[in-house]
């Protein structure tokens, strides 16, 4: 008999549910069909229940296009997912397979619950394959980084009872003689206990440990030891992470020198420019000189590479722990930080996302000063929602082609006297929620009214995907 098959099945139209198992179970005996009406409740069952593949119509009402979907895959559901759907294929078929769905089955047809069936068969064939495939290989290559390890067994009085080549190559004595030698603190060099005292910590409380440390036995060296208790003793397997830690320590060495950099940024150039602005703005009151206008200019170009360089400085890092951030209410304050009489704002409803609230502040920030600057006099931006994450958009002219490919890269600037750091500060910050940022369309080009003007979001449009969302 062959292996069950679990099938989850969703679509808001019971009798289609009730069709769907019917047939199924009719075709093929191995399949155990459940339903239900909704993404949420689809959720629950996942969360109990093991499932091998799914089957949804197209453009789900509760989450629209392909949100859930993209929730599986971003949550590590691989198993496989299909559309069985009476939307046209050619329509959706290129943006499903980008969104993570298996494959399209088309309704209406003669033969379609027979051509369903069949296509879950063998999706849920080639994912069980691959899956052993992947888990075989997995194992192996287990087995084989601990081949290249070193490996000990101790007994309980820390006396090596087995030894491995690997092993006492890196403590660089034969294997004969070291068995039956005991690891003491007399064996340690430098004064280092730290795998002494974990090797006896080991054998008082029988817990597995993996730790990381300079070497006993060899100066200069520093180990990663995975110590597993055994009814007679330890075994330990061990690597040598040298090189792994000068990395690191070369980058911690860069990242305060980066600091430094940024302290002097911060403040050995920014009180000359401070003084040189105030002089600037008394010689103005006293002087219609028409350069003194291009100087001031200069002074402003000067301030904001000073303020995008110490933004830059901290934007490789990564975002540790996230809020919730409602964004109807947080777009309006970092809207009036940078709002002139130019632009107008339009907030439509976008959603609450766990983020560093700081961080998000400088991408808005810098999309709306970019919205500013390209977009001309009368610009409306708006903020709304996508199914996974957000956009800001403007009515703008939009961005020209020959620039889009390369927008978010260091330098790159459309403005006259811009710092091109601004959009990839922007890229930057997204990168490190794990989030994505692309320009496109606008959702609608319906067009919107503010003050009783009408203007259509035709312009550059930022949508950020992938998004944490609360609500």
């Amino acid at each position: 008999m062959s292996k069950l098959i679990e099938v989850l099945c969703i679509d808001g139209d019971t009798q289609i549910l009730t069709e769907i198992r019917k047939n199924l179970e009719e075709d093929k005996e191995q399949f155990n069909i459940r339903t239900v009406t909704s993404t949420a409740k689809a959720w629950d069952v996942l969360g109990t229940a093991s499932v091998n593949c799914l089957v949804s119509e197209y453009g789900l009402s509760d989450n629209g296009r392909f949100g859930f979907v993209r929730e599986l895959r971003g949550e590590g559901v691989e198993v496989p997912y299909l559309f069985f759907t009476d939307t046209a294929l050619n329509e959706i078929v290129g943006d499903a397979f980008s969104a993570g769905v298996t494959d399209c089955v088309r309704k209406g047809t003669t033969q379609q619950y027979t051509i369903l069936a069949n296509r879950i068969e063998t999706v849920v064939a080639e994912y069980r394959a691959q899956k052993r495939y992947d888990d075989e290989k997995h194992r192996r290559k287990q087995m084989l980084d601990r081949l290249f390890d070193g490996y000990v067994r101790l007994n309980e009085e820390l006396e090596f009872i087995a030894v491995n080549e690997s092993a006492a190559s890196f403590i660089g004595l034969s294997r004969e003689e070291i068995l039956g030698e005991q690891y003491d603190k007399d064996l340690m060099q430098s004064g280092n206990t730290t795998f002494y005292d974990a090797y006896r910590e080991g054998l008082a409380t029988g817990e597995r440990q993996v730790i990381e440390g300079r070497s006993g036995l060899k100066q200069n060296t520093w180990v990663q030891a995975r110590i597993y208790p055994t009814d007679d003793g330890l075994s330990v397997y061990f690597r040598d992470i040298t090189e792994q830690k000068d990395h690191e320590s070369k980058l911690k060495e860069k990242n305060e020198r980066l600091e430094q950099f940024a302290r002097i940024v911060s403040h050995d150039l920014r009180n000359p420019l401070n003084v040189a602005q105030l002089r600037l703005e008394l010689a103005m009151d006293d002087s219609d000189n028409p350069h003194l206008e291009d100087i001031k200019d200069a002074h402003d170009r000067i301030e904001s590479i000073v303020e995008e360089t110490l933004i830059l400085t901290k934007q490789d890092e990564q975002i540790g722990e996230r809020e919730s951030v409602d964004l109807n209410q947080a777009v309006e304050g970092w809207w009036n930080s940078v709002a002139t009489e130019n632009t107008e704002l339009v907030v439509n409803d976008p959603p609450t996302v766990q983020t560093s609230p700081e961080r998000l502040r400088h991408v808005f920030e810098n999309l709306f000063k970019n919205a500013d600057t390209h977009a001309g006099k009368n610009t409306v931006i708006e903020v709304g929602s996508l199914d996974d994450g957000f956009y800001i958009a403007d009515n703008g002219p939009g961005i020209p082609d020959d620039l889009k490919d390369e927008l978010f890269d260091f330098g790159v600037t459309g403005a006259k006297g811009g710092t091109g750091y601004g959009l990839a500060i922007v890229k930057e910050i997204i990168d490190a929620h794990g989030w994505n940022i692309n320009i496109e369309r606008h959702p609608t080009d319906t067009p919107h009214t503010v003050d009783d003007a009408d203007y259509t979001l035709t312009g550059a449009c930022f949508c950020v995907t992938g998004v944490d969302i609360v609500s």
